[in-house]
């Protein structure tokens, strides 16, 4: 009841509530020989579950279902990030690391269309004909680029279309600067999110109509190789054998670095609403996975980046109330505080272990938080996600 009148009344002082509550008795009833404002401090925070009960919730709900996901599916989910985690430990921060585990990830889960290549490859020349666009069939397995085209030599201003390689655009060859140091791992860490979520079993992707999208920067030492990519790769489709690995992308290319605000990646599924949810809630459910951010985390990054320091704490219990029908106060000031404080010590870290160079990785601790829970993923939280947390969640 107390604690009721502190949330009506929030210029009532704690020496006043106290001999409110204790004028009515309240105090004797909680068996505890605390002050009123000691009682608010120790009070049991909701408990917030992890990624695995959260995803057992997601795939026993009816979107999954009708998206074809099941039981079996979440193991398999499950499994790969089992046998990821025994390989590496998480948070995984080194490119050549998440490269090696590209090529597990992808092995003998996709497989063509029935369109030769040929077919296919005068059908996108076309289309990005006078555009300042160019072609690539990269291999997942091998992890090389087997066809691009001859436009990438004026457009990113390398000397033939063999100089674009996948080493180069993982940081592990400075020539050129195919890769930008605050982006790079950020951009190999969707990729391999990306192989994860669509080699689940039951998840079924339309060859050349859906696709995978990631923006991301190239030059960081002179101006005249600023470029910001927009990658579009066209996802390929598990056959029966399961034996393909190719993908087919088109690249953008504009010019300078001013208009990019953070890596953006995403899986586009046009075909099924309820598997366009859930690849969505998976993509951001297992990178927060690979970064050790838990739904916790999440949550109040959220809160934090959408609200502001001023008022994340009234709106992180107004979504406690919301969601369990209750006038009490979760969570206090000195909470909320330790629990911030915490968040971006963490995102801090993450920020710097995901970045190149130590030059970069001490400039980029000085970017705003906003930036950097952009660049690791964790913004914009699915509405389905954020639901089906707060389902699992304990008060």
């Amino acid at each position: 009841m107390f604690i009721y009148f502190l949330n009506i009344g929030n210029k009532l002082t704690f020496k006043y509530i106290d001999s409110l509550a204790k004028g009515f008795g309240l105090i004797n009833i909680t068996n505890h020989n605390l002050s009123t404002k000691q009682y608010l401090l120790n009070k049991p925070q909701p408990k917030f579950p992890n990624w695995s009960e959260v995803l057992h919730k997601l795939f026993h709900t009816d979107t999954f279902n009708e998206a074809g996901l099941n039981h079996n599916s979440l193991s398999h989910l499950m499994h790969q990030l089992e046998t990821l985690e025994k390989k590496y430990v998480f948070p995984i921060s080194e490119p050549d690391m998440m490269v090696q585990s590209f090529e597990s990830s992808s092995l003998r889960k996709l497989s063509l269309t029935d369109l030769s290549e040929e077919e296919i490859l005068v059908q996108y020349d076309k289309e990005v004909a006078d555009t300042d666009q160019f072609t690539v069939v990269g291999d997942a397995q091998t992890m090389q680029y087997l066809r691009v085209h001859s436009k990438v030599s004026g457009l990113l201003e390398v000397p033939s279309p063999d100089d674009l390689t996948l080493a180069r655009i993982c940081g592990m060859d400075d020539e050129y600067e195919l890769y930008h140091p605050e982006d790079v791992i950020h951009t190999i860490r969707f990729g391999l999110v990306t192989l994860l979520v669509i080699s689940t079993k039951g998840m079924e992707i339309n060859p050349f109509s859906d696709n995978y999208e990631v923006e991301f920067r190239m030059g960081f030492n002179s101006p005249e190789r600023f470029k910001t990519v927009k990658r579009n790769c066209k996802l390929s489709n598990k056959g029966k054998d399961e034996i393909g690995t190719r993908h087919f992308d088109v690249w953008t290319i504009e010019d300078g670095h001013s208009e990019f605000s953070n890596v953006k990646a995403t899986i586009n599924i046009r075909h099924n609403k309820s598997l366009r949810v859930a690849c969505k809630v998976l993509f951001f459910v297992t990178n927060c996975i690979l970064l050790d951010i838990t739904p916790r985390d999440a949550i109040l990054a959220n809160c934090l980046n959408k609200y502001g320091y001023k008022y994340y704490r009234e709106q992180l219990n107004e979504l406690c109330n919301s969601y369990f029908r209750e006038s009490q106060e979760q969570y206090d000031s000195e909470s909320t505080s330790n629990m911030k404080s915490n968040l971006i010590k963490k995102i801090n870290a993450r920020i710097v272990e995901n970045t190149k160079t130590q030059e970069f990785k001490a400039s980029v601790q000085k970017r705003s938080l906003h930036f950097k829970c952009g660049q690791l993923g964790i913004l914009q939280m699915p509405a389905f996600l954020e639901k089906c947390i707060w389902q699992v969640v304990e008060f």
